[in-house]
């Protein structure tokens, strides 16, 4: 994803195809792997397959700057999907569950 990132910074829409052609592939295996049993996203799974979508029809056409935009998205949406959110929701709620266990 990064390699993906530096190619569209740098306006090298082929460089850029590939990237996202192993990304998709990427994707896919994770999405057929996380299928088992993970369907609580909340339709964060299609948002991010439209992205993924767009920014391949971007590529396809050559149309740099839609491309570099869905690509900020999705980076934006894994971000929010990524597992280090629990431990971010975790973390921020241990001061209560310590002050709680202090008054008992």
């Amino acid at each position: 994803m990064n390699q993906l990132s530096t190619d569209l910074q740098s306006g090298n829409t082929v460089a850029a195809q590939q990237d996202y052609a192993k990304l998709q592939q990427d994707f896919q295996s994770a999405a057929a792997t996380h299928a088992h049993g993970h369907h609580h996203h909340g339709g964060g799974g299609s948002a991010i397959s439209q992205l993924m979508d767009q920014l391949g029809q971007s590529l396809q056409t050559g149309n740099l700057s839609s491309a570099q935009q869905a690509y900020n998205t999705l980076q934006q949406d894994f971000l929010q999907f990524s597992p280090s959110n629990g431990t971010l929701a975790a973390t921020t709620a241990q001061p209560s569950l310590t002050g709680f266990s202090v008054n008992v």
